[in-house]
């Protein structure tokens, strides 16, 4: 799926994905992901469920699936803090990003993000330091009333981290 320039973001709908295999496991919502030039799917994202009792407890999360095999590429979780903030971890739960959200704006236009992100990677280096990158400069954004198209910066076409923490910044902004 990160290999593709553009992909098309479905809106959130309530149920259980398409390929149906993952029913035993607790969700709410999902959100397909498409190729945006053929409109080929390439996977999906499904919100984690939370206990009923304490939902405003539990962390809000989602997984993002690739592939007919439905396998993981990489999972998104809040975590508590004074600011929306967002960690991405990879399909073996290693961390990569992390990411802070602005206030949401009350309008948005046609190719703004609906709300503003600072991602910071972690290097893939462990002595490299993470770094501010703002996603206006990873990517476009265009958001319409049928989902929302994300194009990747040719400066990040080669790595699949920033890529991931591009999508998961796109994927939580609108979340709803």
């Amino acid at each position: 799926m990160l290999e593709y320039v553009s992909l098309f973001l479905t809106l959130w709908t309530a149920g259980t994905p398409p390929p149906g295999n993952l029913a035993r496991r607790p969700g709410r919502r999902y959100r397909l992901i498409l190729e945006s030039a053929a409109g080929k799917r390439l996977g999906f994202a499904w919100e984690r469920d939370r206990a009923r009792v304490w939902d405003w407890v539990a962390p809000w999360g989602f997984d993002v699936y690739e592939g007919d095999d439905v396998s993981l590429l990489f999972s998104v979780r809040r975590v508590w803090s004074w600011r929306p903030r967002f960690e991405v971890l990879d399909a073996d739960g290693g961390l990569r990003a992390t990411f802070h959200q602005g206030p949401r704006p009350s309008t948005s236009v046609g190719s703004q993000l609906l709300r503003p992100v600072q991602i910071y990677p972690y290097a893939i280096e462990p002595s490299g330091p993470a770094q501010f990158l703002p996603l206006h400069e990873l990517a476009t954004v265009t958001v319409r009333p049928e989902g929302t198209t994300l194009t990747f910066a040719d400066i990040i076409q080669e790595n699949p981290f920033i890529k991931m923490a591009a999508l998961a910044a796109v994927l939580t902004s609108d979340s709803g």
